[in-house]
Parts: C-alpha cells; sequence; structure tokens
C-alpha cells in the first residue's frame, strides 16, 4: 500500500478551496439574484467551509514544504511566492467565512439573510476565489514546468541537462 507524504496530503487537501470557493461564489450569486434566502443560507455555510478547508491546506503546507525541500528539482523562490499568496488567501477565506457566520447568525429565528450583507460576502469570496487562483498558480509552478512562461521553461530545461 502505498504512503501517503506530507506533501500528498497538501495536494488532496488545497483543491477543496481552490475549487469550492468559486463553487460557493457561484451558489451566492444566484441565491442572490432568484432571492432565494434558502439558497443564500447555503452558500454561506459553504463559505464557512471553505474557510476551513483554507485553514487545512495552509496547516498541511509546512509539512509539504518540508517534504520536499530537500530534493534537487526544488526552487526555493517557486516555494516563497506560493506561501506569500497562500498566506493571503488564507486569511481572504477566514475573513469571508468569518463574515458569513455573522450574517448567519444575525438571520436566526427564521429572519432572512441581510440582502446587503450576502452581496458584500459574494464580493469577499469572488476576491478569494481570485486569490486561491493564484495560490494555485503559484503552487503548481513548484512542480510542472508548463506553469512557468516558455523562456523559463526552456531555460530550466537546460540547467537539468
Amino acid at each position: 500500500m502505498p504512503v501517503i507524504t506530507p506533501a500528498h496530503l497538501h495536494i488532496l487537501v488545497n483543491h477543496i478551496p481552490v475549487i469550492g470557493v468559486p463553487l460557493v461564489a457561484l451558489l451566492l450569486a444566484w441565491g442572490i439574484f432568484r432571492r432565494h434566502d434558502l439558497v443564500i443560507r447555503a452558500a454561506l455555510y459553504g463559505a464557512i467551509l471553505m474557510a476551513g478547508g483554507s485553514f487545512l491546506a495552509d496547516q498541511t503546507g509546512d509539512g509539504a514544504k518540508d517534504n520536499i525541500e530537500h530534493e534537487a528539482w526544488v526552487k526555493k523562490e517557486a516555494i516563497q511566492a506560493h506561501e506569500d499568496a497562500a498566506d493571503y488567501a488564507n486569511i481572504a477565506a477566514l475573513v469571508t467565512g468569518a463574515a458569513a457566520l455573522v450574517l448567519l447568525v444575525m438571520a436566526r429565528g427564521g429572519k432572512p439573510v441581510h440582502r446587503v450583507g450576502a452581496t458584500v460576502v459574494l464580493v469577499a469570496t469572488v476576491v478569494t476565489g481570485a486569490a486561491m487562483a493564484r495560490t494555485g498558480w503559484e503552487g503548481g509552478k513548484i512542480r510542472h514546468s508548463e506553469f512557468q512562461s516558455p523562456v523559463a521553461a526552456s531555460q530550466g530545461a537546460k540547467d537539468v541537462d
């Protein structure tokens, strides 16, 4: 049976917010557009879950770095760029999740979700989704040459020879 390393775990977990946050944004936009309170609530719960997924991905990142940093192919500047992007994306996800939680608490007891607040969370979710995409892009550069510019990829190929 294969062994799951910290790097494997990080790759598995980090897809949760990278894929989930844009889906939550779409669901929230649809709920706001259709004025469907139940859909808005589901999306707000999704934003909270994505904050948890982002936190989990962030927590597995150090173990992944420790797992690969000794490898010859590792570019430290790529790891640093990914870490910097991930820090911003994680903070954005946590703030978005907290805002979603506040809206849900305010809407307890059958009260409708505040539409302006839901719109603010939608904007925050879109920003978070963009930050997650950037983080994934930077993370891809750690091991995937196709994420680099053609010039950088050809220079990397020359270094290997």
